[in-house]
């Protein structure tokens, strides 16, 4: 048996937390691995529309009606979840003129759940002490696309996919995310 001290040297506690809200407090919790690596993917999955609106200034909005009644219906956690992940999913679809309603909404959903309260690019980025080393790692990867010494860019992002780590290269410069 872990306890949470154990899980959180692996896991996220806003992970954990999302994992506990997966199941109505009424019912049993299958708690897996399985489960909170779900849960993480979901929250992932999340913060990316996020990161997507990133440019967009978040309207003052409520959370949406759906998810308050979610909550309002004998703290139907997994129905609020459900509601939040709907949201996403139209935040994805959506045109950037819908951007400040959508963030707003799904931050104040999150905010009711204790969800969604970190910077989407630090979520993205992972441990700090980790971030450093990667963002190191993508700097020489810079310099040496820069000197093209394109065999050793080609090393470096085979090197972090190895760890999970995608690089993508856009007009404003690199950057970095877990996948």
């Amino acid at each position: 048996m872990k306890l949470i001290h154990d899980l959180l040297k692996h896991y996220d506690g806003e992970t954990m937390r999302f994992a506990l809200m997966s199941a109505h407090y009424r019912q049993p919790l299958d708690w897996t691995e399985a489960l909170l690596n779900q849960s993480k993917a979901t929250l992932d999955r999340l913060y990316n529309a996020l990161r997507r609106m990133k440019d967009a200034d978040a309207d003052d909005a409520d959370a949406p009606v759906g998810l308050v009644a979610a909550l309002c219906d004998d703290l139907n956690t997994p129905l609020a979840l459900a509601e939040l992940s709907a949201l996403a999913t139209e935040a994805n679809k959506s045109e950037p003129g819908d951007w400040p309603r959508l963030k707003g909404q799904m931050l104040a959903a999150g905010a009711l759940l204790g969800l969604l309260q970190r910077d989407p690019d630090d979520w993205a980025r992972g441990d700090a002490t980790d971030a450093q080393r990667i963002d190191a790692l993508v700097q020489q990867r810079i310099d040496a696309r820069k000197a093209k010494d394109f065999a050793a860019a080609d090393q470096i992002r085979k090197a972090l996919a190895a760890e999970g780590i995608e690089i993508m290269d856009g007009p404003s410069g690199s950057t970095w995310r877990r996948i």
